[in-house]
């Protein structure tokens, strides 16, 4: 890997940003990876039952099947965060009494 970064200069432009697209791009998903691990825990209800049913089979979680619950659990969390907003912004974009309300001000003011 040294000899390759002290060669990287010697090469093309294109190959140069490939090299640059593809080194941000595992910079970025990893640090996205950790944050959704960070905010969204890796002890959701998927993780927790998953870890509870080798326990019942007597049999330790493998490091893939933790990873998969921890995932699981991630999108659990997503989907019902987006669902709790989508539902809040649904009761309060009430668009027409609103505009009503701010059109009759407006016309108190205006003595109209």
């Amino acid at each position: 890997m040294r000899k390759y970064l002290s060669t990287l200069h010697e090469r093309s432009d294109r190959h140069k940003r490939r090299f640059a697209f593809g080194s941000s791009a595992l910079v970025t998903l990893t640090i996205f990876g950790l944050w959704s691990l960070a905010t969204f825990g890796t002890g959701g209800t998927l993780a927790v039952e998953s870890r509870v049913e080798a326990q019942r089979a007597n049999k330790d979680v493998s490091p893939f099947q933790s990873i998969q619950s921890g995932v699981a659990s991630s999108f659990e969390g997503l989907t019902q965060a987006f669902g709790g907003a989508k539902a809040s912004l649904k009761g309060a974009a009430d668009f027409k009494a609103d505009y009503t309300e701010m059109k009759g001000n407006v016309l108190n003011t205006y003595g109209q």
